[in-house]
């Protein structure tokens, strides 16, 4: 049998230092960070809108269907109230002339949800997992449609 020398005794450190370093961070894993226990979510209504989509989205949408995001598969919250305008595009006429024009059968549809929300330093969390910001894109989706749509607004309450 060998005798264990000064560079045996190093690595064995290190590897009983790597095992309990994995086990520190797996028994930390599934709790939150400081900076998220912290925070407090707030109720908030949020209206999306949905542009130049068909009737079949249109009815897709139902008053209390949850809506979720895309990129977090988290919750945001329950549709609260659904309005539908005819979508209007940049047409140009015959003699050159641009004119905003309701194009025959797209839609325009506006969302408002209920979500709970926290504020942070970087900005507007939805149940402290998804960013919302005003005028930015969101992908998101119910149990019937998965639209893209753009924050108008987010009104606290």
């Amino acid at each position: 049998m060998r005798k264990f020398n000064r560079f045996d005794i190093i690595i064995a450190f290190f590897i009983i230092g790597a095992l309990v370093i994995l086990g520190i961070k797996v028994s930390n894993f599934d709790k939150p960070v400081a900076q998220q226990a912290s925070t407090t979510l707030k109720p908030a209504m949020v209206t999306i809108q949905v542009d130049n989509v068909r009737i079949m989205t249109v009815e897709g949408f139902k008053v209390g269907d949850m809506v979720l995001s895309d990129e977090t598969n988290s919750i945001i919250g329950p549709i609260e109230e659904i309005e539908i305008e005819p979508f209007k595009d940049v047409v140009e006429k015959s003699n050159g002339e641009v004119v905003l024009a309701e194009v025959p059968g797209k839609y325009t549809v506006f969302i408002t949800v209920s979500a709970l929300m926290s504020e942070r330093e970087t900005g507007y969390f939805s149940e402290g997992i998804t960013e919302i910001k005003v005028n930015s894109e969101l992908k998101i989706y119910t149990k019937t449609v998965a639209p893209l749509g753009k924050v108008k607004e987010i009104v606290w309450q």
